[in-house]
């Protein structure tokens, strides 16, 4: 899982934290929903609760007002409203919580008081349920979150553009210089955030590589040089060494011709020294 993340595209790791974003905000619409059904259902227990001090006040004597929401019975008897029996109802008093489906509303609870006859009056509190809630405001929540998710995706593809064409640029100058080896070659950059640093880190190290190679060369340069005029020494000094072997070669024929000279020499005086004993004798 990490490595397929790490090998999908930049621009589809955005959509994906979009699809995220969605779920969220329809997570929130839910919750909305229900919090306002929630607010809905203490809205009907005050009125009820309400409603029921109102009528604790009237007059014995009196006709309690109709109403759909106000069930009259003895204590211990079991109230039943539209076929639904409220057990819960027959010995009960100030609030009591029901939560019941009646008809197409909810029974979120009653609120029970005693007149001074010994009758219990219940005063039904009455909310709509978590469906007619969501059927009731879908359209509202709908435009809100297809406002908002078009707001975000446009958003969203201006900062993939701006992120991609940075790290695009970044991208095609070292594919560049990996395949030509192009020290001057440099990242435009007008950004100081992540993207914009490594462009500047890249920059420096194309620079540092720069004034390595250059160093270099200018070594090398220099040793040129410097062979070259070592090789033109080594060449004279050749040339002088062949001179001296030339004259060494002219000296040792000199000596050989003397040689023979007194070699020669010194036969002619033996043969006339012989000569001259031959003579005397």
């Amino acid at each position: 899982m990490g490595s397929w993340l790490g090998n999908l595209s930049l621009k589809y790791k955005f959509w994906a934290v979009n699809a995220v974003a969605f779920v969220t905000t329809l997570l929130l619409v839910l919750y909305a929903m229900q919090a306002e059904q929630q607010a809905r259902v203490d809205t009907s227990r005050q009125a009820a609760q309400a409603q029921a001090r109102l009528l604790a006040a009237w007059p014995a004597d009196a006709v309690l007002p109709a109403s759909d929401t106000l069930l009259t019975y003895n204590k211990g008897q079991t109230p039943t409203f539209n076929t639904l029996a409220l057990p819960e109802l027959a010995d009960a008093r100030d609030w009591v919580a029901l939560n019941k489906p009646a008809n197409d509303r909810l029974l979120s609870g009653a609120q029970i008081f005693t007149r001074s006859t010994g009758q219990q009056v219940a005063v039904l509190a009455f909310a709509p349920t978590f469906l007619q809630v969501f059927q009731d405001r879908f359209s509202h929540y709908a435009a809100a979150v297809f406002v908002l998710m078009l707001l975000m995706l446009c958003a969203s593809q201006l900062l993939i553009r701006f992120l991609l064409s940075q790290l695009n640029a970044l991208k095609d100058v070292m594919l560049h210089v990996e395949k030509s080896g192009d020290l001057a070659a440099r990242v435009p950059n007008r950004s100081d955030d992540e993207v914009g640093q490594m462009a500047k880190a890249f920059n420096a190290m194309q620079a540092g590589y720069q004034r390595v190679v250059n160093t270099v060369s200018q070594t090398a340069g220099r040793l040129d040089q410097g062979a070259a005029h070592l090789a033109a020494g080594m060449k004279d000094v050749r040339q002088g060494m062949l001179g001296q072997q030339s004259e060494t070669d002219q000296v040792a024929t000199a000596i050989n011709e003397m040689t023979a000279t007194v070699h020669h020499i010194a036969q002619h005086a033996t043969a006339t020294r012989d000569q001259s004993q031959t003579a005397d004798a």
